[in-house]
């Protein structure tokens, strides 16, 4: 499970659930979520927000770290392989 269904998930919210309470819509939290894409930073971090995290500093920084390793894997910068923020499968849009 990706990082970013695994807090919606405990947080007990639903992608409409977020879509009412932030600024996107429900497709886009949907696939910030698939696997499919690498989504916008800022929309990780308004998920975190929206999910109510306890620890957001925390969770801010490794959702972070894991969006920038995703990008440079994407990229080809760094041979690294894609982190677990959503999926291996992610293409950038």
């Amino acid at each position: 499970m990706s990082f970013i269904r695994a807090v919606k998930s405990e947080a007990g919210l639903t992608y409409e659930d977020l879509a009412l309470l932030g600024k996107a819509s429900r497709a886009t939290y949907q696939r910030a979520a698939s696997g499919r894409i690498l989504p916008r930073l800022e929309t990780v971090q308004e998920i975190l927000t929206l999910c109510g995290r306890k620890n957001l500093d925390a969770d801010s920084e490794r959702a972070t770290q894991l969006w920038r390793n995703a990008r440079c894997a994407l990229r080809g910068t760094q041979n690294l392989p894609c982190p677990v923020l959503s999926s291996s499968r992610m293409k950038q849009t």
